[in-house]
């Protein structure tokens, strides 16, 4: 026999166990320690060259049964893995099967819990941004939101209904109070632009009066000076001729009447030249109004450019409460109680604070 040991007696389950081979490996070293091993003659080298085979052989048999019992134990592994498998996916469908109308369930109130999450968020922001923004928001539109968000109220919130309602009346608050703003704001600026007219309208009538009755003033001055002028040569005239009919008594009748024609004929000349004054001061006072009129239209102009100016204005400022806003936000402030504080600081309700436009 080659090997050392008697494989009939071996099971594989009990030697390949933690410590089931340490007896035979005690029994080979037994039988091996029990030979002589003299090595000094040439039988003795032979019987040592012998044993050590034997080890050998007995090492390389116990070697092949472990890697025989190895490869029954990993088939019956893959067995076992592959019925796991079968077991599993079937268990998983069944499962899946079993739970399908909960999942379905559960989406659809995932879908429905995320809807009335989505409103409510969308109603909170529209309060929040009517009052951020009322300076450029158009009234229509704010007026229009409200009754939107009115309308909220008769809307089934199913669970979310006292937090809707709390969200609601906060939005209808702040858009009201939005509108109110405005409102007054509109109000000031057009009794502003009232009575910037209406002071305008005055004084242009002011104006135009003043113009009026100086240039009738100046034309009645003009025209009694040169008919006072002209009656007093006329006059002169006439005594000079008087004196020169009595100084010649001896001159023809047909002198007299002359003279008297040459008097009428310079009166008549002075009511002509009377007459022209009058009407050269009256274009000269139409000429004035039209430059009091085209002096106010420069003035409206002007005025229409201040309110487009006024109105950049008013945008430019929103502009800046927005990214006031926004650097709040960032900084770890909710949006609403940001958009508050800007409100607030703009309208100077915060003491020692402001916002450079």
């Amino acid at each position: 026999m080659n090997h050392l040991i008697a494989t009939q007696n071996l099971t594989p389950a009990t030697l390949f166990k933690e410590g089931g081979a340490d007896p035979i490996i005690e029994k080979i070293r037994q039988e091996v320690l029990a030979v002589d091993r003299d090595i000094s003659t040439e039988e003795g080298r032979k019987n040592v060259a012998s044993l050590a085979y034997k080890v050998a052989r007995s090492k390389t048999l116990l070697d092949e049964m472990g890697k025989t019992f190895a490869a029954d134990l990993k088939k019956q592994v893959k067995a076992i893995d592959n019925e796991r498998l079968r077991i599993w996916n079937a268990l998983e469908g069944l499962q899946k099967e079993v739970r399908a109308p909960l999942t379905d369930f559960e989406e659809k109130e995932k879908t429905r819990i995320g809807q009335h999450e989505a409103n409510l968020n969308e109603i909170t922001e529209a309060g929040a941004h009517a009052l951020a923004n009322w300076q450029s928001l158009p009234l229509d539109a704010m007026r229009d939101r409200l009754k939107e968000l009115k309308a909220e109220r008769e809307k089934d919130h199913e669970e979310f209904s006292a937090r809707a309602e709390d969200v609601i009346d906060l939005a209808c608050r702040q858009t009201e109070q939005a509108i109110a703003q405005r409102e007054k704001y509109e109000a000031e600026q057009e009794e502003l632009e009232r009575l910037r007219k209406a002071e305008a309208e005055r004084l242009q009538r002011e104006r135009e009066e003043k113009i009026k009755a100086e240039a009738a003033e100046n034309a009645r001055i003009t025209a009694e000076a040169k008919a006072a002028a002209d009656a007093k040569a006329a006059a002169d005239k006439a005594e000079a001729d008087r004196q020169a009919i009595e100084k010649q008594k001896r001159e023809a009748e047909e002198r007299e009447r002359q003279a008297i024609a040459d008097k009428k004929a310079v009166e008549e000349k002075a009511v002509a030249d009377a007459a022209e004054a009058t009407a050269r001061a009256e274009a000269e006072k139409e000429a004035a109004v039209q430059a009091e009129r085209d002096r106010a239209e420069a003035v409206k102009k002007a005025e229409a450019k201040a309110a487009a100016k006024r109105e950049a204005d008013h945008k430019h400022r929103a502009s800046i409460n927005n990214t006031a806003i926004k650097a709040l936000v960032d900084a770890g402030i909710p949006e609403i109680h940001a958009q508050t504080a800007v409100v607030a600081i703009a309208i100077g309700q915060v003491p020692n604070v402001k916002i450079s436009y």
